[in-house]
C-alpha cells in the first residue's frame, strides 16, 4: 500500500519539521537563560564587592576571588546551557517510553523497570561519596589559582625574600590535592556511565527471559513481536538514564561551583 507508506513519510517528515523547530526554540531559550544567569551573578558579585570589608581581600587571595567570578560562574552557565536542555528531552522521552511500554505489556515493562532501579541505586551510592570531591576540587582550583596569582604577580617581591622554594613547595601541595579531589571525582562520575549500559544490558536478558517464559506458558498477548519491540523500548529506555548519568556529573560541577559562588554572596557587609 504505497499510498499508506507515503502518508507515513510526510507524517514523518511533518514530525521532523516540528521538532528542529521545537530544538532551535529550545537552544535560544536556554541559551538566553544561561548568559541572563551568569551576567546576574557577575553583577551580584561586582556590587557585593563594594560592601565588603577589607578583612575579606586580607584573608581571601585574588586569585580565589577572580576564580569565584570568573570560573565558577562559567561553570555554571555552561551547565544551564547544555546540560538541563539535554534533561529535559530526556525527561520526556523517558515518560513517553514508559507509557507506550504499558499500553503494550504491563508485565515486560515492570521487568525493564525493576532492572534499571539496580543502576539507579548504584548511582544514588555514588552521588553521596563522589559530591564531596566535587567540592574539595572546586575549592583546590579556587587555590590555586590564588596561589599563581599572588605569587607572579609579585614575583620581585618573591625572588627579593628568597620565597622561591617555599613558594614551590604550596605549589606542589595545592596541585597534588587537586590532582587526587580532581581524580577522585572524576572516577567516580565516571563509573555512572558503565553502571546504566550494565542496567540497559540486564533489561535486554531480562525481557527475553521473561518474554520466553509468558509465551511458553500460553500468554495470548506477548508474541515474538512483541518481545522485539521490548527491546526496542528497552534501548529508548535506557537513553535518557544514560543522559541523567552523563549530565549529573556537569550538575555536580556547577554544584560545587555554585556553593562558592553563594558563599561570597552571602559574606557579610562593611555595615553588618
Amino acid at each position: 500500500d504505497f499510498d499508506y507508506i507515503g502518508m507515513i513519510c510526510l507524517i514523518l517528515v511533518g514530525f521532523y519539521l516540528v521538532s528542529a523547530l521545537f530544538s532551535f526554540i529550545q537552544g535560544f531559550v536556554t541559551s538566553s537563560i544561561s548568559q541572563k544567569v551568569a551576567y546576574d551573578l557577575r553583577s551580584s558579585l561586582s556590587k557585593k564587592m563594594s560592601r565588603m570589608p577589607l578583612s575579606y581581600f586580607d584573608t581571601t587571595t585574588r586569585g580565589d576571588i577572580l576564580s569565584r567570578i570568573t570560573n565558577d560562574v562559567d561553570t555554571i552557565s555552561q551547565t544551564l546551557s547544555s546540560t538541563i536542555a539535554n534533561l529535559v528531552n530526556a525527561i520526556t522521552l523517558f515518560i513517553g517510553v514508559i507509557i507506550m511500554m504499558f499500553v503494550v505489556n504491563w508485565e515486560l515493562a515492570l521487568v525493564t523497570i525493576a532492572s534499571s532501579i539496580i543502576g539507579f541505586i548504584l548511582v544514588f551510592f555514588i552521588l553521596t561519596f563522589s559530591q564531596k570531591y566535587f567540592n574539595k576540587r572546586q575549592k583546590n582550583l579556587g587555590d590555586m589559582n590564588g596561589h599563581i596569582e599572588e605569587i607572579y604577580s609579585n614575583h620581585h617581591v618573591v625572588k627579593s625574600y628568597n620565597g622561591e622554594s617555599k613558594a614551590i613547595e604550596q605549589f606542589d601541595v595545592i596541585n597534588k590535592e587537586l590532582y587526587r579531589n580532581n581524580y577522585k571525582s572524576q572516577f567516580l562520575s565516571g563509573l555512572m556511565q558503565p553502571i546504566m549500559n550494565f542496567s540497559g544490558n540486564l533489561s535486554y536478558a531480562s525481557i527475553f527471559i521473561v518474554g520466553v517464559f509468558l509465551i511458553l506458558n500460553g500468554n495470548s498477548n506477548v508474541g515474538f513481536g512483541t518481545i522485539i519491540s521490548f527491546t526496542i523500548y528497552a534501548r529508548l529506555f535506557s537513553q535518557p538514564l544514560s543522559t541523567f548519568a552523563q549530565s549529573l556529573t556537569s550538575i555536580q560541577q556547577a554544584s560545587a561551583a555554585s556553593r562558592r559562588v553563594f558563599e561570597m554572596l552571602e559574606a557579610p557587609n562593611l555595615e553588618d
